[in-house]
C-alpha cells in the first residue's frame, strides 16, 4: 500500500502527539515539517535497512547536540522515550530490533500498547542509570540501545555496540572487544560485521 506525502502530513495532524515519522529505503531523501502543534517532521530517506540487527550502534555520527534531546535524556531513554515500532511482520515493539512484542498492527490498539506498563518500562531508562555510561561526557549527546546489551540478562548494561571508553576517552572496535563475544554470540551479530 503506498501512502503519500500529504497524507502522512493529514495522519501527523489529525494525531498531533506524533512528533516524526520516518521512511526508510524512499526514493528521496527529504525531510518534511508538519507544522502540526508538536513542530514534527516527516523524515524520507533513501537508505536500506537491511536487517534489525542494523539498529543500536553507538557513535559520535549519531550524537544529537541540542536542547530538546540533552534535557530528555536527563529523564528518558533517547532512543525508546515516546517511540512506537512495528517490525516486518507487523509486531509491535519499542524497537524493530527488540525481542519483546506487545501484539499484532491488526488486533491491538497503540492506546493499548503505550497504557502496557511493561512496553513504557524502557522510555525511562537512561544513561545515568547505566554504569558504564553514567561517568561518560557524551551520555546526554549520545542515543541508548537497549537492545543489544553487554550482558544481556541485564536491562541496564552498556550498550553493546558502544566501543567508546569513557575512563581512557577513546574510541575502539566494539565488535572485536573480547569482552563482547558472548553477547555477540547471544544476539547471533557475528555475521554482521
Amino acid at each position: 500500500m503506498l501512502v503519500s506525502e500529504k497524507q502522512l502530513i493529514n495522519l501527523c495532524h489529525q494525531f498531533p502527539r506524533i512528533f516524526s515519522i520516518t521512511l526508510h529505503g524512499s526514493s528521496y531523501d527529504k525531510i518534511i515539517n508538519t507544522a502540526n502543534q508538536n513542530m514534527g517532521y516527516l523524515i524520507f530517506t533513501k537508505e536500506l535497512i537491511h536487517s534489525c540487527f542494523q539498529c543500536g550502534t553507538i557513535s559520535s555520527t549519531f550524537f544529537t547536540i541540542n536542547t530538546k534531546s540533552f534535557t530528555e535524556s536527563q529523564h528518558y531513554n533517547t532512543c525508546l522515550n515516546r517511540k512506537i515500532s512495528i517490525d516486518t511482520q507487523g509486531r509491535i515493539k519499542n524497537c524493530p530490533s527488540m525481542q519483546q512484542f506487545f501484539g499484532h498492527i491488526y488486533d491491538t490498539s497503540l492506546e493499548d500498547v503505550i497504557s502496557n506498563p511493561a512496553f513504557t518500562k524502557v522510555w525511562n531508562i537512561k544513561k545515568d542509570e547505566i554504569e558504564k555510561c553514567k561517568g561518560c561526557e557524551f551520555r546526554h549527546i549520545c542515543t541508548d540501545c537497549r537492545a543489544y546489551l553487554e550482558h544481556p540478562e541485564d536491562l541496564y548494561s552498556a550498550p553493546l555496540k558502544c566501543g567508546y571508553n569513557p575512563e581512557t576517552c577513546e574510541w575502539e572496535d566494539w565488535s572485536t572487544n573480547p569482552l563482547k563475544e558472548k553477547a555477540i554470540e547471544y544476539y547471533q551479530l557475528q555475521s554482521t560485521f
